[in-house]
């Protein structure tokens, strides 16, 4: 979670390449069959918000009990969540920029997002309502960011903001299982948390 402000489209951005592959898995395709092979595991990376901050969730649902090997499932599904938080694809020709493929891509995804809100007469005008009435306000602040802002985001600025989100951002974990607190602790630090 971090603040709204001019780095809020970035991360709306980021929210979609993160989702769409890593190091590990580099395509689609590959992130899906990790995810099948977790027996059909869920994975929703987005961005929302909650009063002033701008919240980055990564979700993924998957079966750790009554499986056979379900000791092992969690630390795998830990460990792909680790990859899609933290080792998106890069770009071969430069290391800290983001896969330009995929960050083309999302950028297109997310101006569709943000013109569709547009095409929404209540929300528009909801919208505009709240920035008139409060300019400068939280309130009148999308969750989402400004199509104003897509242009600037190249795969290289991308990849230096995700960079700083993993140094700065603070992070919450909660794990819904069934499983006692000492257990799923050392399966956090072992298999999620990045340094």
């Amino acid at each position: 979670h971090r603040g709204l402000d001019e780095a809020t489209t970035a991360t709306s951005l980021l929210a979609l390449v993160l989702q769409s592959a890593t190091e590990r898995h580099p395509t689609r395709q590959a992130l899906a069959h990790a995810l099948a092979d977790l027996y059909g595991a869920g994975l929703h990376v987005a961005v929302g918000k909650v009063g002033p901050r701008q919240l980055l969730t990564a979700t993924l649902e998957w079966p750790t009990a009554a499986l056979a090997g379900g000791r092992r499932q969690l630390g795998r599904g830990l460990a792909l969540l680790r990859d899609v938080l933290s080792r998106p694809r890069r770009s071969r020709r430069d290391g800290a920029a983001l896969d330009e493929e995929h960050v083309a891509a999302q950028r297109l995804n997310l101006d569709r997002t943000l013109r569709s809100l547009d095409d929404d007469t209540a929300r528009r005008a909801a919208r505009r309502c709240l920035a008139l009435a409060g300019p400068g306000e939280v309130a009148a602040r999308e969750a989402l960011g400004r199509r104003e802002a897509i242009e600037g985001l190249t795969p290289a600025r991308l990849g230096a903001h995700h960079a700083h989100l993993l140094a700065t951002a603070p992070v919450d974990v909660f794990v819904v299982a069934d499983l006692d607190w000492p257990r799923a602790r050392a399966a956090i630090a072992r298999h999620l948390l990045w340094p």
